[in-house]
């Protein structure tokens, strides 16, 4: 998803539904983005408990973001 960013209108974050914040997992997601080209990277992974969904099972993104987000990690 993209979150608001005051020099680029928009900045890429990763997205997660969990609901305990796994260290291990986290650690490995880091080290892989890590391997991705500089533009590529997103700066931000959100860890939250459930996504909003529609009556269909699509992640209602709006309403998603617009709830409180439990964990945020800076991966700059």
């Amino acid at each position: 998803t993209a979150l608001p960013d005051k020099t680029t209108g928009e900045q890429v974050a990763i997205v997660i539904e969990t609901n305990a914040v796994p260290t291990q997992e986290i650690e490995q997601l880091k080290q892989t983005i890590l391997t991705l080209p500089k533009y590529e990277r997103p700066k931000t992974l959100l860890l939250i408990e459930n996504f909003e969904r529609t009556d269909n099972g699509k992640i209602k993104r709006r309403e998603t973001m617009s709830r409180r987000v439990n964990v945020i990690i800076t991966l700059v």
